[in-house]
């Protein structure tokens, strides 16, 4: 096997889609790569050799990147504390003030040290969104409706409105799904 080439190494680290941040087994900031910045501008400042997780994580808060701390800071702190010591690489979803939203899983190595890999789902939570908006929408249009509607499947009812359970003399359509 070749011998590793850490410029080879940075690189390939570097062109990753995801954010890459690894902090020493201190706590304290050794690198990250260009889309770890992209993703957090008001904090990249602040991704210099030696910094410790906890000030990233509080000027993170005082410069209001995240949406879920507003209001709640010292709680959303000990949250985030919590989950980075555990870093056992379970997802977490992280919505930022200005809309974005990110995945993040951190991962102890065995020397210590924690790898954060953060993944942008901007998109798939917009998706989810606009999928629970388009399903109320339906919702209410069936159940608005003075026509009796069941849909099913296999015979199974999965949405009754209230004019089909009245037409077939149940009190409410959730004695039909029950």
């Amino acid at each position: 096997m070749p011998e590793l080439d850490p410029t080879q190494a940075i690189a390939a680290i570097d062109g990753l889609t995801v954010g890459f941040t690894l902090f020493d087994a201190d706590d304290r900031f050794v690198f990250c790569n260009q889309r770890q910045k992209e993703l957090f501008p008001a904090v990249a400042d602040l991704y210099v050799a030696g910094a410790s997780f906890d000030s990233i994580i509080r000027a993170s808060i005082a410069r209001g990147v995240i949406a879920s701390a507003d209001g709640r800071e010292d709680e959303w702190l000990a949250e985030r504390s919590a989950m980075h010591l555990a870093s056992d690489g379970t997802p977490h979803e992280l919505e930022h003030a200005d809309g974005t939203w990110s995945e993040l899983r951190e991962i102890r190595l065995a020397n210590g040290s924690r790898v954060s890999l953060r993944t942008d789902i901007t998109d798939r939570k917009q998706a989810q969104e606009a999928a629970k908006e388009s399903e109320a929408q339906f919702r209410n249009l069936i159940d608005g409706s003075i026509q009796g509607t069941l849909i099913h499947r296999n015979f199974k009812p999965l949405l009754v409105n209230h004019a089909w359970a009245e037409i077939f003399g149940f009190d409410s359509s959730d004695q039909v799904l029950a």
